[in-house]
């Protein structure tokens, strides 16, 4: 069968610059209500499981497309979109097709993604740049440290300029030291580069800033089980979680510019469990 609903949705354009297969995110509420910006309503006549959303560009052309999170209200949607002028675009969301099978694919959508859905990790998308655990169960990766106080964990392949590019993750749980987020391949004794989440002494949340292998923590209100991001702009680094910033820090001391990968680990005897990691594009 085929699709029973179509409807045109408008994207504004950022005052940035024309962008090119542009990461962004809608909500699909499967109630009745009036689109706007990132949120599309379909009533009822979409799949519960949401496995008949298809997006298009205004020529019909599929665009990939990854479900974030979704319940029996709404789905967090993330959409590749090839090209965004200043002047903004539209697509088309299709829905309606009982029978449809589900084409979520982070891969296919983000600039780097991985949802540990294996049983290994995949090398090749990772460094693991120690010998240290790490193990992959019902979608979750968890990276343990060995104790002697080392930085240990896994590193992306690739690297990107952090200034136009936000990594995003779920983390799980974690304890004694832990980080997740940008991170360099510098281990040791001294995390070198990284723009990070960190779980600190007695489970307090916290961020951890490292540049050159001069580095310092400092309390950030997190919680396990959302979408975390960090992002820089020039000097200042920028946490978010579920979209909203939660803290923002200048320092030309601790914040690292080079380009880096994503990754996590934990220093002394910690350990980390993650069910994915993405990097997108970003602009403001």
């Amino acid at each position: 069968g085929g699709w029973s609903y179509r409807k045109l949705h408008t994207i504004a354009g950022s005052p940035d610059g024309d962008l090119t297969d542009y990461q962004m995110k809608f909500v699909v509420h499967r109630t009745d209500g009036t689109d706007s910006g990132e949120d599309v309503y379909v009533g009822t006549n979409c799949n519960d499981d949401y496995s008949d959303l298809r997006f298009t560009t205004i020529e019909n052309t599929p665009m990939s497309y990854w479900i974030e999170s979704y319940d029996a209200d709404s789905a967090t949607v993330w959409v590749k979109v090839p090209s965004i002028p200043t002047s903004g675009t539209q697509m088309y969301l299709y829905y309606g097709n009982p029978a449809a099978e589900p084409v979520s694919n982070g891969d296919d959508t983000f600039v780097f993604f991985d949802d540990f859905s294996g049983t290994s990790l995949d090398t090749d998308k990772w460094y693991q740049d120690t010998t240290q655990a790490v193990t992959l169960s019902n979608g979750i990766v968890t990276v343990s440290g060995d104790g002697t106080g080392y930085i240990n964990g896994i590193t992306s392949k690739s690297t990107f300029d952090t200034s136009t590019h936000m990594a995003g993750l779920k983390l799980i749980s974690g304890s004694s030291y832990p980080y997740a987020g940008w991170a360099g391949r510098g281990i040791g004794s001294s995390p070198a580069n990284m723009m990070c989440f960190r779980v600190g002494t007695a489970s307090a949340k916290e961020y951890l800033l490292a540049k050159s292998g001069s580095w310092t923590p400092g309390a950030m209100s997190w919680n396990f089980n959302t979408r975390g991001e960090v992002r820089r702009s020039g000097n200042t680094a920028n946490w978010y979680e579920d979209g909203s910033e939660i803290k923002n820090l200048n320092s030309a001391s601790y914040v690292p510019t080079v380009d880096l990968g994503v990754g996590l680990g934990s220093a002394s005897s910690g350990s980390i469990s993650c069910g994915w990691i993405v990097v997108r594009k970003f602009t403001a």
